[in-house]
């Protein structure tokens, strides 16, 4: 543990930067004969300690008063023309702690092929792995300590989840919506684009309720909508970093506005308006093709 950092500059020969030095904080030992530590591992404890002030240093396996190690060795960093260079003055007399494991790789890969699993279950499924392998039993043992930290594996986790669906929504999902409501009505999600496989992304929606509508405003329908404008809007904070293009008219008969069809985009650009405007028409198209056919009898709705 290093401690007291200070900086100074030094005037050395070849040397125009800035050095900080921290002096290490020493370590302790338990010397009480009857720790578990001590009957379990026949050494003694020189790593696990508790703070309980400033001035109180325990044991952290039996709380027994640790006694102080000094260490006289310092850390150097030397900072100069965007260059670091760290290194070690003097002898370590303290224990260092071995780094644990790095599970990180075999996270990332874990969420990416599991990304619905919690964070708690990559530990159980790592060891269960482990031990199925035929792994001894120092081996699982090792390998756990790199799986103590639930709060590095839920980072770990939250990165990938991001890293698939980059504004937090998912697509696979919306294509089983799109799957379940084409049964009830085909235009609920008329198109489903995902940017990162073609162009941009888009998520086009209406109904059938509101294509009539949109039906009977064109010219010579005879209908008292023909005669209203309608109003394009986009909104900026309806779902999180997309934004939602919508066409709205104010019905005459019911005195309220009526959004006729809606797109979420991830710009609000000439490009995606034209998206917008053609996918419009393309399911103006398609309904009108299925009323005439259902009219002449040729399909039953």
């Amino acid at each position: 543990m290093h401690n007291s950092i200070y900086q100074y500059f030094l005037y050395t020969a070849g040397f125009d930067g800035v050095r900080r030095i921290a002096s290490c904080d020493g370590t302790y030992r338990c010397i009480n004969t009857k720790c578990p530590y001590l009957l379990s591992y026949k050494k003694e404890n020189k790593k696990n300690f508790q703070q309980k002030s400033k001035a109180d240093v325990v044991c952290g396996c039996c709380g027994y008063s640790a006694i102080a190690v000094p260490c006289m060795a310092k850390k150097v960093w030397e900072f100069e023309n965007s260059n670091v260079i760290v290194y070690h003055s003097g002898t370590h007399t303290c224990e260092a702690k071995p780094p644990l494991p790095d599970a990180t790789l075999k996270a990332e890969q874990f969420f990416k092929n599991n990304s619905a699993s919690k964070p708690s279950q990559f530990p159980y499924e790592c060891l269960r792995s482990s031990l199925h392998d035929g792994k001894t039993i120092e081996e699982v043992y090792s390998e756990a300590k790199g799986l103590t930290n639930l709060k590095k594996i839920q980072n770990i986790k939250q990165k990938v989840v991001k890293e698939i669906n980059p504004v937090g929504h998912s697509f696979d999902a919306l294509a089983k919506i799109k799957e379940a409501t084409d049964k009830y009505d085909p235009y609920l999600l008329w198109k489903v684009k995902d940017g990162r496989l073609d162009g941009s992304t888009i998520v086009f929606r209406t109904s059938k309720e509101k294509l009539e509508i949109a039906v009977q405003m064109q010219l010579g329908s005879q209908h008292s909508l023909e005669e209203e404008d309608c109003f394009l809007d986009a909104e900026h904070d309806r779902v999180k970093g997309m934004k939602t293009i919508n066409l709205s008219v104010l019905h005459p008969t019911i005195k309220e506005i009526v959004t006729i069809a809606s797109m979420e985009c991830e710009t609000e650009s000439t490009e995606t308006l034209c998206d917008f405007w053609k996918c419009l028409n393309e399911v103006c198209c398609y309904s009108i093709f299925i009323c005439e056919l259902i009219l002449s009898g040729t399909m039953i709705n």
